[in-house]
């Protein structure tokens, strides 16, 4: 699974695995609060992160065990 751009001022796109289909996400700021979630509908969702500050979030995905860290510049 590849998670890009990264670092990205505007959306990440999520492809490579068909298995996050219909799958929940959350993303957290660094203090542990969640500052969006969702449903990802398809394996090429984008999720849009232009509202967001500057700085590092972890995106993560329903029945992963790990979490993905994200870098938002301006």
């Amino acid at each position: 699974m590849k998670i890009f751009p990264n670092p990205t001022n505007n959306a990440i796109q999520i492809t490579g695995n068909p298995s996050i289909n219909n799958k929940n996400f959350t993303i957290t700021d660094i203090l542990g609060k969640t500052v969006k979630s969702g449903k990802i509908n398809n394996p090429d969702d984008k999720i849009d992160l232009s509202d967001f500050n500057s700085g590092a979030y972890y995106l993560k995905i329903e029945d992963y065990l790990n979490a993905f860290k994200i870098i938002k510049i301006d």
